[in-house]
């Protein structure tokens, strides 16, 4: 049996991997589906393997009880769902990646300047190495953009 920091490390490596290929998936299916089909089937079959595996498992105890936010929170899901894959349909899938791997960081960003959140050192550091990884990033990305290229 493996241990759990074994375990973690797949769960880890097979989750950033998938999440990589995501967009140049979704984007090689706007061929054939338009976003907003892709959106609902995404989330139909979300909710029928979710239904199977409590079912199956007789878990229960995870569905909270129902509350009126819940539907403005999925509505909100939906909406983040249905824009990310207007920005595949219209750009490229690297740009798109980039739009969704920076958006925690715009959030929080919002929060320190729009709320007044205090930063802690460790979380302070935390952006710094994130924004010198999306600088890197970026600078790929417009020197491709400016030779004419995409990746």
């Amino acid at each position: 049996m493996k241990n759990n920091y074994q375990i973690g490390l797949i769960y880890a490596i097979s989750t950033a991997l998938l999440w990589g290929m995501l967009a140049i998936v979704l984007k090689y299916s706007l061929n054939f589906f338009s976003s907003g089909t892709i959106v609902f089937m995404r989330f139909v079959i979300a909710f029928i393997l979710l239904f199977f595996i409590f079912f199956i498992k007789k878990r229960t105890f995870f569905i909270p009880k129902f509350h009126k936010s819940y539907l403005f929170l999925a509505l909100g899901l939906s909406i983040n769902y249905f824009f990310f894959m207007k920005c595949i349909e219209f750009t490229s899938p690297s740009y798109a990646q980039i739009l969704i791997q920076s958006s925690p960081l715009i959030f929080a960003l919002t929060g320190v300047f729009i709320f007044k959140e205090k930063l802690s050192i460790r979380q302070g550091f935390g952006f710094i190495i994130a924004l010198a990884g999306f600088s890197f990033f970026f600078r790929d990305q417009l020197i491709n953009n400016l030779s004419g290229s995409q990746m």
